[in-house]
C-alpha cells in the first residue's frame, strides 16, 4: 500500500480495498478523509465511518483513533471501550491513554498496570507517569523502582524526567540508587510483554 501522506491521491488508492473490507485500507482512507475535510467526505464517505469499520475489523490503531473521536464527542464510555481494545492489543499509546483515564477516575491500580504495560515497550511518557505513581505509593521499593523508570524516561527525553530523577536520587541512599541503576539496565535490555500484567 502507498503511504497515506499524499492526501490528494489516497482516497482513490484506498477506496476499492476499503470497500472490499480491508481494515488497513479503511483506516488509511479514514485518516485521509479527516485531513481532506467535508468535500472529500461527500465523495468518499465519512472519515469516522471508515475508521469505525477498521476498528470493528480489529485494527488497534483504528480503535485508538476512534476512541479519540468518541472522547472528543463526549461519549466517554464508548471511548473507554475502544481504548480497552487497543490497549489490550498492545498499543503503547492506547495503554498510556487508558492509564490517564483510569487516573482521572481515581483508579490508581489500573493506571499503574496500563502505564507499566506501555513503559515495558519503551513508551517514555508512560515511564515518567509510572514513576510519579510509584513515588506516591507507600511501598518500600516504590521509590527505587520510580528512580529506575525516571532513568529511562530521562533517556527518552521526556520533559521534567531529568529534574525529577535528580530530586529523587538525592533523597535515596547509595544502595537504593545502585539497585535502581541495575533495574533500569535490566528493563532497558529486556522489555517485558505488552499486556497489563503485574510487575515482573
Amino acid at each position: 500500500m502507498a503511504p497515506y501522506d499524499d492526501f490528494s491521491h489516497t482516497p482513490r488508492h484506498y477506496a476499492p480495498r476499503a470497500a472490499a473490507g480491508d481494515p488497513q485500507a479503511q483506516f488509511y482512507l479514514g485518516l485521509a478523509l479527516e485531513a481532506l475535510g467535508p468535500e472529500a467526505e461527500a465523495r468518499w464517505g465519512k472519515a469516522a465511518d471508515w475508521i469505525r469499520r477498521a476498528a470493528d475489523g480489529g485494527l488497534p490503531d483504528a480503535n485508538l483513533r476512534l476512541a479519540q473521536i468518541e472522547l472528543a464527542g463526549g461519549d466517554r464510555q464508548a471511548a473507554l471501550d475502544r481504548l480497552d481494545l487497543a490497549a489490550a492489543a498492545g498499543l503503547p499509546e492506547a495503554q498510556f491513554n487508558r492509564a490517564r483515564l483510569a487516573e482521572e477516575d481515581g483508579d490508581g491500580e489500573s493506571a499503574e498496570r496500563w502505564y507499566l504495560a506501555a513503559a515495558r515497550q519503551g513508551h517514555g511518557p508512560s515511564r515518567y507517569n509510572l514513576a510519579l505513581l510509584l513515588i506516591e505509593e507507600n511501598r518500600p521499593d516504590g521509590p527505587t523502582e520510580a528512580l529506575a523508570w525516571l532513568t529511562l524516561a530521562a533517556e527518552d527525553g521526556v520533559p521534567d524526567a531529568a529534574p525529577a530523577y535528580e530530586a529523587l536520587a538525592g533523597a535515596l541512599d547509595a544502595e537504593a540508587r545502585a539497585k535502581a541503576a541495575a533495574l533500569a539496565g535490566q528493563w532497558r535490555l529486556t522489555p517485558g510483554d505488552t499486556s497489563p500484567a503485574g510487575r515482573s
